[in-house]
């Protein structure tokens, strides 16, 4: 019949894809992970280099792997996980043996007390906080270095509108002035609605993606910056020239002390000091004591007779004052076009004469962080030449 032949053909199968690392979650010391691949996986190892291959493996085999494995030593590490082709997958974690940031502050903490949240109150107290990824000595940039304004249970967002509850929420303050050295308005628009106002807009957009961005900024401040509620409350023209740091603190919170249709509050990550946390921060002296600073006006604090308030005040010692002013997030609750700020002479005023989108002031942005998420690691001790750190 003749010669029969048969052709075979074989297609080679390259695997590229890389293995998958997901529900990546420390408790302790305690790593836990799932680990898939499409086609087989051959192991995985822990690096503390997102470059360097670890010195061992684990061999593993199949399909999906359940992680599970402890690491004693505190630190950022890298889980990293290869497939039979030789395929490899990283992801960064942080294993924190810190304090809690609730052990952390307490009334028995220097400098602490309690007064509407536990907060840092002196001329200058070591509340200093570094965002980097250090665990101690300098900070890595200016740019990452905050003060620690106080503990407050405040109320949180998940869909930045509604509440999600109350939290234990870190408040930091920026010691940069952010503007630079020729200030920003606090909304170009001239209305005093912090909601669509230009800073506002600025520091939840440019200024948080550039401080996420900085090199060395700490892993876990992208998800520990909580979206949180700010008070828009504030004095009026007719009363903030009697009123305390507490009655202050009391008119911020009043969703009655708002002018027009302006909003009460808002949720967002970013915003800027109240003028209560400013009054809050002093510790008193000799002359003028602590009890006798919050009984004055915080519209009369440069009177020389009361110096001691804002000579002892840390907020004021380290005020970044542009044109002799600096922001609050307080509108006026009698005015579409004016807002709270303190003036270099140490008081606070209702911007009057330098409205909301004529007045070129600093601004420190504020935001709060998840103390929940967070722990204070390290051997820093909250002075600026050795910070907190987070982790």
């Amino acid at each position: 019949l003749g010669s029969d032949r048969c052709s075979l053909y074989f297609d080679k199968i390259i695997d590229t894809q890389k293995p998958v690392i997901s529900n990546l979650k420390i408790n302790g010391t305690m790593v836990t992970a799932i680990l898939t691949d499409n086609i087989e996986l051959s192991g995985y190892g822990i690096s503390t280099s997102n470059s360097t291959e670890p010195t061992s493996w684990t061999t593993i085999s199949g399909k999906t792997y359940n992680l599970s494995t402890t690491i004693s030593t505190e630190g950022t590490y890298y889980l990293w996980v290869k497939d039979g082709a030789g395929n490899k997958t990283t992801k960064e974690f942080t294993i924190s043996l810190g304090t809690p940031i609730t052990t952390l502050l307490s009334t028995s903490t220097p400098d602490v007390y309690n007064e509407n949240g536990l907060r840092y109150e002196g001329t200058d107290p070591n509340n200093y906080i570094c965002l980097d990824n250090k665990t101690s000595g300098a900070c890595s940039s200016t740019s990452l270095l905050f003060r620690i304004i106080g503990l407050f249970d405040e109320e949180y967002s998940s869909d930045g509108t509604s509440s999600s509850g109350k939290k234990k929420l870190l408040k930091i303050l920026d010691t940069n002035a952010y503007g630079g050295t020729s200030g920003k308005a606090w909304n170009s628009a001239a209305t005093n609605n912090w909601s669509n106002a230009s800073l506002k807009t600025e520091l939840n957009e440019g200024y948080l993606t550039t401080l996420l961005g900085t090199l060395n900024v700490n892993s876990k401040l992208n998800t520990a910056i909580v979206t949180s509620k700010w008070h828009l409350g504030g004095a009026s023209s007719s009363n903030y020239g009697a009123l305390t740091t507490e009655g202050i603190y009391e008119e911020e919170r009043n969703t009655n002390a708002i002018f027009s249709d302006n909003p009460a509050s808002i949720y967002a990550k970013v915003g800027l000091m109240y003028p209560s946390d400013y009054g809050y921060a002093t510790a008193g002296g000799i002359t003028t004591n602590k009890a006798g600073c919050r009984a004055r006006a915080l519209s009369s604090w440069s009177n020389s007779s009361y110096s001691d308030c804002n000579n002892n005040d840390w907020v004021f010692k380290s005020a970044t004052f542009v044109n002799t002013g600096e922001w609050f997030i307080s509108p006026n609750s009698s005015s579409s076009n004016s807002a709270a700020y303190f003036d270099s002479a140490g008081y606070v005023s209702l911007g009057v004469y330098n409205f909301v989108d004529g007045g070129m002031f600093a601004g420190r942005p504020t935001f709060y962080l998840d103390s929940s998420i967070l722990k204070i690691v390290g051997t820093g001790d909250g002075t600026k030449d050795n910070a907190y750190r987070i982790g």
